[in-house]
């Protein structure tokens, strides 16, 4: 089937955008950007809603400022949509004033999709609650065939309840193979991480999950079952866990390491677990999971904000050197003189290792001691090494007052 693919940006005239699309092919994917809904009602009179098969509408705002779009301008879009059967659908509307009753009137309006194959909704920083999350679970319920899943509703005010109900719908989802959750800053403890878990569990197709669940009051049970969850996807090869700033102690970071070993499809990690409450002795734990990922090409890890000593950064360099088909290893850690064992270790069992990354908190003088014995273990010309300084100054995110780290990349020849 031949598609048009036809873009309406903000202050655009539409008819000469029309003018120059071909409106006798079989298909349309619509974009609209900043549009106003008067336009958007002229350019359904001009096309015949049976042939759009794709609808995008993007009204975000921006990080110092909200956008426009407010539940009466959300409903006046969501009425256009009834009446359509699409196979995409995406609904890009971050940092707005869009609360549970906008959100009711998309949802309704776009039941009828039920071939829908990708489904999009970026709605972070809006006032969305339980209800809300409520409502997106009765459409994600009749997207039986969704592939692909992007759930964004970070910086809202959505509890265990709603996380209950929007997991409920989408383990329906028998044939998805991407899921990405966004849920950061909202008000999910573990019994909302559990129910991550037992809606995952259902997914056997899923390939790549990514659960960004930062900022929220997770501790060991939550982590433990969203881990007990993703053990139940066998074709799961990429996985990125982000569970910094939450409750997570030594049984939590035990309890990922523990769930490790069944992923043995899995050739991309990326676990980002900084700012949690373990140590040295759960790191150790998780580091023997990681040690049997056999299959593993590609690791990310960001410890940065917990303790460890030199048995445990001993121990993580030998279990990660276990990894032969390992291509990348990127580490963001507390700066530790005993780094230098880590990347001896490594590159010694790694023997496919192309890229060795290393994001610290510390100022490294270019001829200290460190770099020169960081020379001797590793051979710089199969290796490309990147040191990482952190410098000791923050910025302010304009949204969550949260001080960030600000790195430099410093690439050694």
């Amino acid at each position: 089937m031949e598609t048009e693919i036809i873009q309406f940006d903000k202050d655009c005239k539409v008819d000469e955008v029309l003018n120059k699309s071909n409106l006798t092919k079989e298909s349309y994917q619509i974009y609209f950007k900043q549009t106003l809904p008067t336009d958007i009602s002229y350019v359904f009179k001009k096309l015949n809603p049976k042939n759009i098969t794709s609808f995008t509408y993007a009204q975000e705002g921006t990080i110092s400022k909200k956008g426009g779009l407010k539940d009466d301008k959300l409903m006046e879009v969501s009425s256009f949509l009834k009446n359509l059967n699409l196979t995409y659908l995406e609904l890009e509307m971050c940092n707005n004033f869009v609360t549970d009753i906008g959100i009711g009137a998309f949802c309704e309006s776009i039941t009828q999709s039920t071939n829908l194959k990708k489904f999009k909704i970026a709605g972070g920083r809006n006032q969305l609650k339980d209800k809300g999350a409520f409502y997106l679970s009765q459409a994600i319920s009749k997207f039986t065939q969704l592939e692909w899943l992007d759930f964004c509703a970070d910086m809202n005010d959505i509890g265990d309840i709603g996380m209950e109900n929007v997991m409920n719908s989408i383990s329906q989802c028998s044939q998805l193979k991407y899921l990405r959750l966004c849920l950061r800053v909202n008000r999910i403890s573990d019994q909302g991480a559990i129910a991550i878990g037992n809606g995952i569990k259902n997914l056997k197709q899923l390939e790549t999950c990514l659960v960004l669940v930062q900022n929220l009051d997770i501790g060991d049970q939550g982590t433990e079952g969203i881990m007990k969850g993703l053990i139940e996807c066998p074709n799961l090869s990429s996985l990125i866990l982000n569970l910094s700033s939450n409750q997570i102690g030594n049984n939590g970071i035990a309890a990922i390491g523990k769930y490790l070993p069944y992923l043995q499809s899995l050739t991309s990690l990326n676990l980002i677990l900084d700012s949690c409450e373990f140590e040295g002795e759960g790191v150790k734990k998780l580091s023997h999971g990681l040690g049997q990922l056999n299959n593993l090409s590609l690791l990310f890890m960001n410890i940065l904000g917990n303790s460890l000593d030199r048995e445990t950064i001993l121990q993580l360099s030998q279990d990660v050197s276990k990894l032969n088909k390992l291509l990348e290893f990127h580490l963001q850690i507390e700066f530790n003189p005993n780094f230098t064992h880590l990347f001896k270790k490594v590159q010694e069992g790694c023997q496919y290792l192309q890229k060795l990354e290393v994001k610290n908190t510390e100022q490294i003088d270019d001829n200290s001691d460190f770099l020169e014995i960081l020379y001797q273990h590793c051979n710089t010309k199969k290796l490309e090494i990147i040191k990482q300084q952190c410098l000791k100054k923050y910025f302010a995110d304009l949204m969550t007052y949260n001080p960030q780290h600000i790195f430099i990349d410093l690439f050694l020849q």
